[in-house]
């Protein structure tokens, strides 16, 4: 039998409508993987510069530690007459004998029963902070309290061993008298010709790299603020393709439901 005009125009309406949808679907799609690639791709960026800021970290506490020693070199030499090498030494001698006992203590933390546990669980808790980077379903929000939690279980160990030394005994005493060593160097130092240690050329260089290490921290936090920023801009990309990829397919979904329902209704 010849198919009537009507039903002619009714299955090129039906095959348009089957190509819109299809391309919808298709559009969503390409949106999604093109957001799926751009969020991978800032958060290996993030991943990156956070691994920067940690080795800037590193540089920036050494060089103003060479500052240090380099100052109290130029004040041995200088302070010789007022007796600020000899109160360097037991300032020096102090502080060795506060850090042997605070050996001691995270020894005996160390030998709990639940140490290992501790431990272990920290390890854990990096390796989910790790993770948690690439986890691009959750929100900003979600990640920055899941990572606060993570931190907490991450610096325990360290947390379990500064209380510890901090009710120590022995421990606090040796504090009490390392501040005391330091408190009569600092009264000597006053009394070097004001500014004379920061004329010294191997000062001047030493503070030199301390302030290029500045700046570049200082530089790659505010990169970090930026790249977290694109992060979350991207994510609510990511989040709006998944969403108008499954209104498609539920779109498309209704509508070969539509057909399948008009042609069964024909053939009765």
């Amino acid at each position: 039998m010849p198919i009537s005009a009507f039903a002619q125009k009714s299955n090129r309406a039906r095959q348009q409508d089957e190509r819109n949808e299809n391309e919808r679907v298709a559009r969503a799609e390409h949106s999604l993987s093109e957001a799926k690639k751009a969020l991978t791709a800032i958060q290996k960026e993030l991943r990156a510069e956070s691994a920067r800021l940690e080795h800037c970290s590193q540089t920036l506490q050494h060089a103003k530690k060479v500052l240090r020693e380099t100052r109290e070199d130029v004040e041995d030499r200088l302070g010789a007459k007022l007796g600020i090498p000899e109160a360097l030494a037991k300032v020096r001698k102090a502080g060795a004998e506060l850090e042997a006992i605070a050996k001691k203590v995270r020894d005996r933390v160390h030998a709990a029963a639940d140490w290992n546990q501790v431990k272990e669980d920290s390890e854990k808790a990096k390796d989910a902070r790790d993770s948690l980077l690439d986890d691009m379903e959750q929100n900003d929000s979600e990640n920055n309290n899941e990572l606060k939690e993570l931190l907490k279980r991450i610096l325990r160990p360290q947390e379990l061993e500064n209380q510890a030394i901090a009710k120590d005994p022995a421990a606090i005493e040796a504090s009490k008298q390392l501040a005391i060593q330091q408190e009569d160097l600092e009264k000597l130092r006053k009394l070097l010709p004001e500014g004379e240690v920061d004329k010294d050329r191997k000062v001047i260089h030493a503070m030199s790299e301390v302030a290029k290490e500045e700046k570049e921290h200082r530089e790659i936090q505010l990169k970090i603020s930026r790249v977290k920023a694109e992060v979350t801009k991207i994510q609510k990309r990511f989040a709006e393709a998944q969403s108008n990829l499954q209104k498609a397919k539920a779109a498309d979904a209704a509508r070969v439901r539509a057909i399948g329902a008009m042609t069964r209704a024909a053939m009765l």
